[in-house]
């Protein structure tokens, strides 16, 4: 499902323009996304999701039904997977949050990242013809976001085309709604990151440019 947060910050090289309204303070500022709370520990919430019969066909989350396909005794637990995905955060890991309530387009699935096993950042990604309702129900809960701007994206075939992004930006909570995830026309992204993450992401920023800086 989830390509790292290597594909999220990859989608700077996309852009080609915005436009933006004025930012303002989020006054809903929440730290819970699809039923994940920011700051859990991970191991202490989930149990590690059963083993599936290899033999079962399983259709992609995003187009299965709204059943669960595991067994009886995990009917609406969710539980982890654990990813091979390479994180940029040192120390960091990720899991694959499965079995939580069916959402339309978003499947049952989101992706947890892990600081000292706490989550710390919890990503969904969505059909992009579903972002629509999608904005409509997290301005209903979270409330109106911080700061909207319209993105102008170049794909890798030279197409241009424009998306929305939303912002919530609260004291240790940061929500980043895009009608685009890295420039790719038929994926969106929700992206709730704590004060915590944010602060490991911006040191690995910094490292990255001073390694950079020395080696020219």
């Amino acid at each position: 499902m989830h390509k790292s947060t290597l594909l999220f910050i990859s989608a700077i090289s996309f852009v080609l323009s915005s436009s933006a309204i004025a930012e303002s303070v989020w006054k809903q500022e929440v730290g819970n996304l699809r039923g994940i709370e920011l700051g859990t520990n991970a191991y202490s919430v989930y149990k590690e999701c059963p083993k599936k019969d290899k033999n079962t066909f399983s259709l992609s989350p995003y187009f299965s039904s709204i059943d669960s396909d595991y067994p009886p005794e995990f009917k609406d637990i969710p539980c982890y997977k654990v990813t091979e995905n390479r994180l940029v955060v040192q120390g960091a890991k990720q899991l694959n949050i499965d079995n939580l309530m069916f959402i339309q387009g978003a499947g049952r699935e989101a992706v947890v990242t892990l600081i000292n096993d706490r989550v710390e950042s919890i990503e969904v990604e969505f059909l992009n013809q579903h972002f629509e309702q999608i904005k409509i129900a997290m301005m209903e809960k979270y409330g109106n976001p911080s700061k909207k701007e319209t993105l102008s994206f170049q794909n890798s075939f030279g197409q241009t085309f424009l998306a929305e992004s939303l912002q919530w930006n609260g004291k240790s909570v940061m929500l980043l709604l895009d009608e685009h995830r890295s420039g790719d026309k038929d994926w969106g992204q929700i992206v709730m990151s704590s004060q915590t993450y944010l602060n490991k992401l911006n040191e690995w920023f910094l490292e990255r440019k001073n390694s950079i800086k020395k080696g020219l």
